[in-house]
């Protein structure tokens, strides 16, 4: 694991050229239709085992600071949806996980991102948006409802690259409403090691969800 002293300046320009570049580029970009097929070949993508690479920006010494940790996206068998469980160990040694569930919605015809809630709490849907195919990038908007008021909590873009990985940059909003990012996540498949690890299968969540392999 790096400490923020360990990532060279070089890097941490490229790092945040590349992601400024791709966001007014996906921005600018009209959404594609998609159909049923689409949206599922698109979560299919984020389905999988992987080995995650988390960059987060420190504003306050303008450095970002390097993770290593391992996912695991259970496809759901009935829907167009994916779990997504993370897990980092901090430099403390305590484990951290997140976890949440991207899903294509065929009424509200867009992708939306939901937190895992624990105690059976009420479903909210922070992050919303498309498919641009030219960029090969899932944009997802955060917004929600304040006080009557609607309240910008970011953006979330999912960019997919030809080696089969994909790139998870999340920018937050200030008061101002300026983009800031803050955290990237560089996903690198796990291949599975024998034809016996094609597919696994998950009922602890009330569905049933199986793994796909990184494609």
């Amino acid at each position: 694991m790096l400490s923020r002293n360990d990532i060279p300046m070089k890097q941490t320009l490229l790092f945040l050229l590349l992601a400024i570049g791709s966001a007014a580029s996906a921005q600018q970009q009209l959404p594609s239709t998609l159909t049923y097929s689409d949206a599922l070949s698109i979560i299919q993508k984020i389905s999988g085992q992987w080995h995650v690479k988390k960059c987060t920006w420190h504003p306050e010494i303008r450095k970002m600071s390097e993770q290593e940790g391992t996912a695991t996206h259970l496809l759901s068998a009935t829907a167009i949806t994916v779990a997504e469980q993370v897990e980092f160990t901090e430099i403390s040694g305590t484990l951290h996980k997140e976890e949440g569930m991207l899903r294509y919605s065929r009424d509200r015809q867009q992708f939306e991102y939901v937190p895992v809630q624990g105690g059976g709490g009420k479903e909210i849907v922070l992050y919303a948006g498309h498919w641009h195919a030219p960029f090969k990038t899932l944009l997802l908007k955060g917004v929600v409802r304040l006080k009557g008021k609607k309240v910008s909590l970011g953006e979330w873009r999912y960019t997919f690259m030809e080696d089969g990985s994909f790139v998870k940059d999340i920018h937050y909003s200030d008061k101002n409403g300026n983009l800031h990012l803050a955290h990237r996540y560089h996903y690198i498949p796990v291949r599975p090691a024998t034809a016996e690890l094609q597919q696994t299968v998950d009922t602890s969540r009330g569905r049933t969800w199986q793994y796909l392999p990184a494609r």
